[in-house]
């Protein structure tokens, strides 16, 4: 039987930090897709004195799932679909995000399976439910996966957290 190790703390402050980061890339990236765009006024163009254009800020209202409170399905935040598969005893983190034109709704689990068993698992989910993969959506190395379905978003990160499989699956409801 092999001997066994313990990760160093340094790696599992990378992975705590690559995970942070995707999700900070992942809600700046949906942010500047539903913010308006600035309008250039004709008249600034043509020398003129230019309108005043105000632009509201984005409020986001954070919904966490209290997890020691909750049991099987009650753990799943509002908003997250139902026949996306999840490991409802081990989730870590759940919550949901309320944007003025949208909801996020993420689960984060741990497993026992293999990164590469999970990414099998939510690669095929996506494929039979018709999610239309993004550029750079299918990374099996990286354990990402990102795809869209009736102009909703799922986002899937699959790493390795102390020695288990951690998954975070987020989905992005446009409304």
């Amino acid at each position: 039987m092999p001997p066994h190790t313990t990760p160093s703390p340094r790696s599992s402050q990378t992975i705590i930090l690559i995970i942070a980061l995707f999700i900070i890339v992942l809600i700046i990236a949906f942010a500047v897709s539903v913010l308006p765009k600035k309008s250039v006024d004709v008249n600034e163009q043509n020398g003129k004195q230019p309108v005043q254009t105000v632009q509201k800020q984005l409020q986001v209202e954070v919904k966490k799932t209290d997890l020691a409170q909750s049991q099987g399905t009650n753990r799943i935040p509002a908003g997250f679909p139902s026949n996306i598969p999840i490991d409802t005893a081990n989730i870590y983190d759940s919550y949901t995000a309320e944007y003025p034109s949208a909801t996020q709704a993420t689960v984060a689990y741990m497993t026992d399976r293999s990164i590469n068993d999970a990414y099998n698992v939510y690669h095929d989910y996506m494929k039979k439910a018709g999610y239309v993969f993004r550029p750079n959506g299918e990374n099996v190395q990286k354990g990402i996966l990102y795809g869209t379905l009736l102009n909703n978003d799922l986002s899937i990160l699959i790493t390795t957290k102390d020695t288990k499989t951690s998954v975070q699956i987020s989905f992005f409801k446009r409304k």
